[in-house]
């Protein structure tokens, strides 16, 4: 896509070899070639068409809130099943103590007895330690996905410059009273250069 421009900086975008590349291809296309009422062949044959390259970029990131509130879910539900597996052996072995209480001798019934809390103190510690990896693991996704927001780089002091709709990613880019867009992670800024200088 491109950020506005004349009629005739859309003419590559009716081309054919384009438009049946973009028909052809076997990943999502998304058309962002310019604004409102500029449509081309190419819009035609995307599987999205928006107006501008911002819209697009939205599209096409992922959300990542969705993603750490579908893992919290996740967590939540192996939690609750964790819990329903250590409830109902907990319930087998009570069982189990019970009828050794009721048919053996003292002596096995205290040996057995003993068996049975030992067993249920290494279940229960086996559970406890499942779940730390789990939740550590949880933690870790949560992590790695708030570092894949493209507003988490912004909230750090970077910002997205632009000028007239495209990205400013080289000082050739603008000269010495060109208009400037900074979007942060809260807003934007609309500066005017005053100077360039190449590192």
């Amino acid at each position: 896509g491109r950020g506005g421009g004349s009629s005739e900086d859309y003419m590559t975008y009716n081309e054919r070899s384009i438009v049946e590349a973009v028909f052809n291809a076997k990943t999502p296309i998304v058309s962002a070639v310019g604004h409102a009422g500029d449509l081309t062949l190419v819009d035609e044959v995307s599987d999205r068409s928006v107006t501008t390259p911002t819209m697009a970029a939205e599209i096409v990131i992922p959300n990542v809130m969705e993603e750490i509130n579908r893992v919290a879910v996740l967590q939540e539900m192996i939690m609750r099943q964790m819990n329903m597996n250590l409830e109902r052996k907990r319930n087998l072995l009570n069982g189990q103590r019970l009828r050794l209480e009721a048919n053996s001798p003292g002596r096995m019934a205290l040996v057995r007895r003993e068996r049975l809390n030992s067993l249920n103190k290494q279940l229960t510690d086996n559970m406890r330690m499942s779940y730390e990896k789990k939740r550590h693991r949880f933690e870790v996704l949560a992590e790695q996905l708030n570092g894949l927001s493209p507003l988490s780089k912004l909230v750090r002091g970077f910002g997205y410059i632009s000028a007239e709709g495209k990205a400013v990613d080289s000082v050739d880019m603008v000269r010495a009273g060109d208009q400037i867009d900074i979007r942060l992670h809260d807003g934007e800024i609309r500066a005017s250069v005053t100077r360039t200088r190449k590192l």
